[in-house]
């Protein structure tokens, strides 16, 4: 009786804390758990840098400053000229753009008789102003929010920081409480590195490959391929709107000035070139041959798996999603192989 009241105790002591640790540190656990997954992620990278340099401080400190001049640069980046352009932006000029936008459309179909009456009739059912409005208020909130993200950002950078240069005596520790066999243990571990390696290089191979195709396709009329390239790929990892937020504003920036025909090129050329082909048929692929050539070794779970973990934790939540998906997804994968395995070997 003794004996189980002490595990009892032990059991709501352990749950009692582990609550009050969770309140304690809930603000920084997204930047914690995203800093830990990226570090998993960077292993392989982490193994042949350890071969030429023997320090681990030189080893953790190349590795932060990889990590943020190939991801967090960029981003930074990103936001800043998201933050530019939305408090650039003439209410009245972009009104004025919108209405000559609609009165060609409206000319053309009554003329020619190409769109009907139903595009013309979406297009009335739209409040410019209030649209503009919502949009304008919405770049605000992005402006003011990413302070915070920044503030996040720094998070993540230390918190991986931290992960790699102690990355061998975190995984030790946690090994030794998981209540499973040392083989299930290397196999939850690898898989996960392996998988988020897959994750991590996936993305930075999809956004920098659809940022070029953009960057390289609208240089062709007069903008910057460089600037519209790095905002396109950036654009592209935002859930739902993705790259149209990107692309749109151009078609209607051209079709108002006239311009028909490179308005058109560029919603053709992003739609079937970009979204369909790039990020819906070659996604997977990309994904496919980095699981087979570039990682250390291949991860047994199916690359369209991996492919919609990253779109559902996108979706599900947000920008970091991306990171998060599919680490859930792999790691109820792997238990639920352990699973499978110590049914097969009882029966």
């Amino acid at each position: 009786m003794l004996q189980v009241n002490r595990v009892i105790f032990l059991v709501l002591a352990v749950l009692l804390l582990f609550f009050l640790i969770y309140r304690l540190f809930e603000p920084f656990l997204l930047p914690l758990v995203v800093g830990a997954l990226l570090a998993i992620s960077t292993n392989a990278i982490k193994d042949k840098i350890s071969q030429k340099i023997k320090n681990k401080t030189l080893i953790t400190i190349s590795m932060t400053l990889l990590l943020v001049a190939l991801f967090f640069s960029p981003l930074l980046f990103f936001i800043a000229k998201i933050v530019e352009i939305s408090k650039n932006i003439n209410p009245d000029m972009m009104i004025d753009t919108y209405n000559n936008f609609i009165a060609i459309v409206k000319d053309i179909s009554s003329t020619h008789n190409i769109f009907g009456d139903t595009l013309v009739q979406f297009f009335d059912t739209i409040n410019i102003k209030e649209l503009l409005t919502k949009s304008l208020r919405t770049g605000s909130v992005i402006g003011l929010s990413s302070i915070g993200f920044v503030f996040e950002l720094g998070l993540i950078i230390v918190f991986y920081t931290i992960f790699v240069y102690s990355s061998q005596g975190l995984v030790y520790y946690l090994k030794s409480l998981l209540p499973i066999t040392a083989d299930e243990k290397q196999e939850l571990f690898c898989g996960l590195s392996d998988t988020m390696g897959v994750v991590f290089y996936s993305i930075l191979v999809t956004a920098v490959f659809q940022g070029f195709l953009f960057g390289v396709f609208v240089v062709n009329f007069g903008y910057d391929g460089v600037l519209m390239g790095v905002l396109y790929g950036f654009a592209s990892l935002i859930p739902i709107v993705g790259g149209i937020i990107m692309w749109l504003p151009l078609v209607v920036i051209e079709a108002s000035s006239g311009n028909w025909i490179v308005a058109l090129y560029i919603a053709i050329y992003t739609i079937v070139v970009i979204s369909i082909f790039a990020d819906t048929i070659l996604k997977p692929l990309i994904i496919k041959y980095i699981n087979h050539n570039i990682v250390k070794k291949p991860t047994k779970i199916n690359e369209l798996v991996v492919f919609f973990s990253i779109v559902a934790g996108l979706g599900a939540f947000g920008f970091w999603g991306m990171i998060l998906g599919p680490a859930l997804v792999t790691i109820f994968l792997l238990i639920l192989d352990i699973i499978k395995k110590r049914n097969q070997n009882i029966t």
